[in-house]
């Protein structure tokens, strides 16, 4: 390896500029710390299962949290309840994490349409969608666009 080769290697990763733009959920020292700390989890069971919960006491959120797009996944059985297939053929969308949903949250997923257009594909539906825990705290909100 040439030393520009090295030199290009250490630049590919830069844990500031990854990072720098996060949903809010984490002040700057928070994942300045995050940034630096080591965790091993063994495994689910045993030694690692108590692990895992050891250290999701431990972290910034205070105990055991749900992953991100597990709960999506409650916006998108909405999405497909309502618009079908199309839903994975022809949509996109734009979604922000903003509250951690924790074991025992009551979650409610919804949506508006907020507008409709004609074009030369089809039907554009523009979709405003939230997923709110029992404390009416936001979880998930953004748009989602679907092609009819």
């Amino acid at each position: 390896m040439t030393e520009q080769q090295a030199e290009n290697k250490t630049k590919v990763f830069n844990y500031n500029n990854t990072f720098q733009i996060n949903p809010g959920i984490l002040s700057r020292d928070e994942q300045e710390k995050l940034g630096q700390t080591m965790v091993a989890i063994v495994g689910t069971g045993g030694a690692g299962g108590v692990m895992a919960i050891v250290l999701a006491r431990k972290t910034t959120f205070k105990g055991t949290i749900a992953h991100g797009m597990m709960i999506l996944a409650y916006v998108s059985q909405m999405m497909t309840a309502t618009f079908g297939q199309k839903w994975f053929d022809s949509s996109q969308f734009d979604v922000r994490f903003k509250t951690p949903a924790r074991p025992g949250d009551i979650l409610t997923v919804g949506g508006i349409i907020r507008d409709i257009n004609t074009n030369k594909e089809g039907t554009l539906v523009l979709c405003d969608v939230s997923c709110r825990n029992q404390k009416g705290e936001p979880v998930i909100i953004g748009e989602i666009s679907i092609q009819l």
